[in-house]
């Protein structure tokens, strides 16, 4: 922070000095008071600091106990502009980077979310609270948020060790009836963090200890299983595996853990799953329903692997598929061929799975894993995309009518299936984006919820699809179009009506 009094000829060092070890000496906004300008105020990540002197002297303030500063359970993020109320010194407001619009109206000290009407959440994963389709539980790179009336209104559950950027995994405790006990992640630190106070307050119950700041990990999905709720799979993947789909070389990560007691503890449970260079980056977790140790898991690279022994052993269900998938790409291309970012299974059949690719389109098994027909090809989503190629991010099969299926694609959205994949119509009347990321059903089948990159959640509720040829944003005159339905709800400090 640099001060000058004689209009740019010569600077001086004003900068605040931060009284914690490993707080970031840079600040990244600033502004003066217009009805005082002896008053200024300076942000960085971690705190805001007010001089009342023009920047001699500097009062910092943030959050409890080392916690960076902004409203309680929310993340801060980095600021990126902070404006005074022209006429009140002590009102400021401040746009953050990974937060969101907080205001002040004591000079820095609290701050309350003032973000409603717009986001920019990023998010990874959307978990419905079992029996309960208005409770939801999010996280992305702003951190886990939690609503329970659709949407409307968010609590940040970024309290003590739940304070993580670019949160990942996020699920309820199916056994815990009043939904305080849930499980998230981060993408960089190697750890599972569990509550059972609602998000008040967190403990690590799995920690890498291979993870670090040169060696970032994360455990991109974390699943129960629907038949005994105590038994939990997570899957880890490198940082940055997933923004941008494109990118290869990554480290290879840690596979898949278990836990058998609701995620108190966890262990390895890769069994012989082969670990090569980038091996061992798990994208997705199908778990049959019928038999908890039967378990399907998607690999950035090397197909699909599937266990019936809880995870002992492991086998390569994809040959076919993959031996299947010509170089139809630039030589040097650097897209992945053998990428499957997104499974799910049939509540009916643990034979009958989905799965999306990275540039393939969908495939579907019916008798668990020897065969593969490619079911919705690359070329039929290639013409309502944003881009030249597809990246199926996730695949969910209804809980209560395996003939229903939805997919969700990063570059032309929503996609909904009744004939259990025989036929599909597009659903994006309604939806703002088409990076859809993440998508969960309520267990009752009637509720969908869809976290997207950069535009937050959307909701879609029961008796909501019409058909909607004629909208620009549902078909613009596709008869395979309809409504996706209501936009209701958005994260990261905000919420969207």
């Amino acid at each position: 922070m640099y001060r000058t009094t004689d209009g740019g000829v010569n600077w001086t060092d004003v900068s605040p000095d931060p009284p914690f070890p490993g707080e970031f000496d840079t600040f990244t906004s600033v502004a003066y008071a217009p009805s005082d300008a002896s008053i200024v105020y300076v942000a960085s990540a971690e705190a805001v600091y007010r001089s009342s002197n023009g920047g001699s002297t500097w009062t910092r303030y943030a959050g409890a106990y080392g916690a960076p500063y902004g409203p309680e359970g929310i993340r801060s993020g980095v600021p990126i502009d902070m404006v005074v109320d022209p006429d009140d010194p002590d009102v400021l407001y401040i746009n953050n980077y990974g937060g969101g619009v907080f205001k002040s109206t004591d000079g820095g000290q609290t701050w309350i979310v003032r973000s409603m009407g717009y986001t920019g959440a990023d998010i990874n994963q959307v978990a419905v609270k079992p029996g309960d389709p208005n409770t939801v539980l999010v996280n992305g790179r702003s951190g886990a948020f939690y609503s329970k009336d659709y949407g409307v209104t968010w609590d940040g559950q970024a309290n003590g060790l739940g304070a993580i950027p670019e949160g990942m995994a996020a699920v309820f405790d199916p056994s815990d009836a009043t939904g305080n006990t849930r499980l998230i992640s981060d993408e960089r630190q190697g750890f599972i963090l569990r509550s059972t106070d609602g998000g008040s307050s967190w403990k690590k119950v799995l920690e890498i200890a291979e993870v670090n700041e040169g060696n970032p990990h994360g455990a991109r999905r974390i699943v129960f299983s629907t038949g005994d709720v105590s038994v939990v799979y997570a899957g880890f993947a490198a940082s940055n595996l997933f923004s941008d789909p494109h990118e290869i070389g990554f480290a290879s990560s840690f596979g898949v853990w278990k836990s058998v007691d609701g995620g108190v503890t966890w262990f390895d449970s890769n069994g012989n799953l082969p670990s090569p260079t980038s091996g061992r980056n798990v994208t997705s977790i199908a778990i049959s329903y019928q038999n908890d140790d039967i378990v399907y898991v998607g690999l950035r690279e090397g197909g699909i692997y599937k266990t019936i022994d809880g995870g002992t052993t492991w086998t390569h269900v994809t040959n076919q598929a993959e031996n299947n998938w010509q170089d139809i790409w630039p030589s040097g291309d650097p897209l992945r061929r053998d990428s499957f970012l997104s499974l799910s299974i049939s509540p009916d059949d643990d034979n009958v799975v989905y799965a999306g690719t990275n540039i393939r389109g969908l495939y579907k098994t019916t008798d668990g894993g020897a065969s593969w027909t490619q079911i919705v090809p690359e070329s039929e989503l290639i013409p309502f995309a944003s881009e030249d190629h597809v990246h199926i991010f996730d695949v969910k099969v209804n809980p209560t009518d395996s003939t229903e299926v939805y997919i969700g694609e990063w570059h032309s959205g929503m996609y909904r299936s009744t004939d259990s994949g025989a036929t599909w119509k597009r659903i994006n009347s309604g939806l703002s984006t088409r990076a859809v990321q993440t998508v969960d059903f309520s267990d009752d089948g009637k509720t969908v919820y869809v976290g997207t990159k950069g535009e937050g959640v959307f909701l879609s509720g029961e008796g909501l699809f019409q058909d909607n040829n004629g909208d620009p944003n549902g078909g613009g005159g596709d008869p395979n179009a309809e409504n996706f339905g209501l936009v209701v709800v958005s994260p990261s400090n905000t919420t969207t009506f």
